[in-house]
């Protein structure tokens, strides 16, 4: 797999590291409060913190939340001037503001030891990448924000998924959407 994974990201690009990810959210990567609704069709439900902090480990930056219904936040990166939301689609058509928003930090976050143990999973079957082996490369990341990314398939099944970016205020933000 860190082979396979190497090769995916030697372009540093989100949409890559979405593309591997894919291949690893199950039910046991998912939040526990959330476990009996994941499926194979809404694969990002409960991934979104353990998925900005890997992301952060690859492409450095920060991560921030969304305050949600309950007093959970929604975790997305912002890199230099481009943000990226990797989990965003299991909001389906709902738009989520991402400005002025917390910063989120994973001491906080990883204090839940299941959390913790959720992102060490995906760490390790993403080969223990880090920012250190590969690297950030903004301008590879503000070219994928500044332009709409193609149709693709996910899992090798005939789910059809488009990434597009959305204005908030600002700040281009790069979504998966159905």
């Amino acid at each position: 797999m860190f082979r396979q994974l190497q090769k995916h990201m030697k372009n540093k690009n989100p949409k890559e590291l979405y593309d591997i990810l894919s291949e690893i959210w199950c039910a046991d990567t998912c939040a526990p409060r959330m476990r009996e609704r994941w499926s194979k069709e809404n694969q990002t439900l409960g991934q979104c913190s353990i998925t900005a902090f890997l992301a952060q480990d690859i492409f450095g930056g920060k991560v921030y939340g969304i305050l949600r219904p309950g007093g959970n936040y929604h975790c997305y990166n912002v890199v230099g001037d481009c943000c990226f939301d990797l989990t965003s689609e299991q909001f389906g058509d709902e738009i989520l503001d991402y400005r002025e928003n917390p910063e989120q930090f994973r001491e906080v976050h990883f204090q839940k030891e299941e959390k913790r143990q959720r992102y060490e999973y995906l760490k390790k079957r993403t080969g223990n990448i880090s920012r250190q082996g590969i690297g950030a490369d903004e301008t590879a990341l503000q070219s994928i924000i500044k332009q709409r990314l193609p149709q693709r398939t996910l899992c090798g099944d005939s789910l059809q998924k488009k990434y597009e970016h959305r204005l908030y205020g600002d700040q281009d933000v790069v979504i998966c959407t159905a």
